[in-house]
């Protein structure tokens, strides 16, 4: 037997009715909100291509460092460099012979370790059997990178080609011309991992770890590695970053390469920012590689790769146009600092508060310690008999 009250209790629930206190046992369910994702549009697929050169272009840059390890290892041996504290150039520490080749040790390690837990991080994207698999793979550190990689390279080379008629050519360091490929290799394996550490993880996570340390952020001490979440005050460090970022490009190539690489500080600033490090590092890596790879392939082949990741960056301005809008749109509502709260996470409270608003009348609004006294009241009600109006 149920009263009035049951299917609301129920609808809520309840364990038992609070009106006439019917248990409902096992037959008791909360309903469930299902969460319907806006549905993601066509312009996505046209990231596929980028992912598959992307991802070929990972494998041939993971073995350059593993195939040609020995032999940059050994040509360090009778080597002098300087690990320089971007952008504080005054800060350097000479390191030669065993020393530099265990540097070169830690690098390749560190590289290498990178390129696993990004693949590890984006296996969403290799499951496409998998629930809500066009919502999970584009969402990955893959995407992302395929994205903004090749894209952002050709929007570089476009604004050198401006720069170039303007009468502001950039022009290639001598040092970096026809490299041997142990140098090659050393250089901007180099590049990838110190530069990151530097400019991301000093300029970009500690000041983050410590604004967040200030806001009382219980997870204050993960933000030096990144992939803290998009956040207001997360956008305006990666402008910082990118901007100290390519200054310090200004000594070796030239006023007019700032404008390029603070292209490149924005994109590794991102990834660091919604991935972490490793993610960025890997960017710095393919970015930077066409110098190992041209002089480790023939012409054709290097070439032939360049040319993929340049035409299928290509087809990825209209998905980045489109993101990059999307994005600055959602800084109005987004956190000054914190992990942002999930779609599905953030919904929930409103759905909560729905089915209260419709579901409780003024009984069942009162708080807890009302509900005893609710119950007492009608016992009484019940106790005394039919009443005659």
């Amino acid at each position: 037997m149920s009263c009035g009250e049951c299917d609301k209790c129920r609808a809520l629930g309840y364990k038992f009715c609070i009106k006439c206190g019917q248990s409902f046992a096992e037959e008791a369910n909360v309903p469930e909100h299902h969460i319907v994702d806006e549905p993601k549009p066509f312009f996505d697929l046209l990231v596929v291509p980028a992912i598959i050169v992307t991802v070929i272009a990972l494998i041939i840059d993971a073995a350059f460092i593993v195939i040609d390890f020995p032999l940059t290892f050994e040509w360090l041996f009778n080597r002098t460099d300087y690990i320089v504290l971007y952008p504080f150039d005054f800060i350097r520490l000479m390191v030669k012979g065993q020393a530099l080749q265990a540097y070169w040790f830690v690098i390749a390690v560190a590289l290498i370790s990178a390129a696993l837990v990004f693949i590890y991080d984006s296996r969403d994207a290799f499951r496409p059997k998998e629930p809500n698999y066009r919502d999970r793979w584009t969402a990955t550190p893959l995407f992302w990178l395929s994205l903004l990689l090749g894209s952002t390279m050709l929007i570089e080379i476009a604004l050198s080609l401006i720069l170039s008629a303007m009468g502001s050519p950039i022009v290639i360091p001598s040092a970096l011309v026809d490299l041997p490929l142990e140098k090659a290799l050393f250089l901007f394996s180099e590049a990838a991992f110190w530069e990151e550490i530097c400019f991301r993880l000093f300029i970009f996570g500690v000041p983050m770890m410590v604004i967040a340390a200030i806001a009382r952020q219980k997870d204050f001490y993960k933000y030096p590695l990144g992939g803290f979440g998009v956040t207001r005050i997360g956008v305006i460090m990666m402008i910082i970053s990118a901007i100290i970022f390519a200054y310090a490009h200004v000594d070796g190539w030239g006023f007019s390469k700032m404008f390029t690489v603070i292209i490149g500080g924005l994109v590794f600033g991102y990834l660091f920012m919604r991935f972490g490090i490793h993610v960025s590092m890997m960017a710095h890596m393919i970015t930077d590689f066409s110098g190992v790879l041209m002089a480790g392939m023939d012409d054709f082949t290097s070439a032939l790769l360049i040319l993929s990741i340049l035409v299928t960056g290509f087809i990825c301005i209209a998905p980045l146009l489109i993101h990059t809008v999307k994005g600055v749109g959602n800084l109005k509502t987004m956190r000054w600092i914190g992990k942002p709260v999930p779609a599905a996470e953030a919904a929930a409270p409103e759905f909560a508060d729905d089915i209260t608003e419709e579901c409780y009348d003024d009984d069942l609004q009162a708080e807890p310690e009302e509900v005893e006294r609710i119950q007492s009241a009608d016992a009484q009600d019940d106790s005394q008999g039919p009443r005659m109006d």
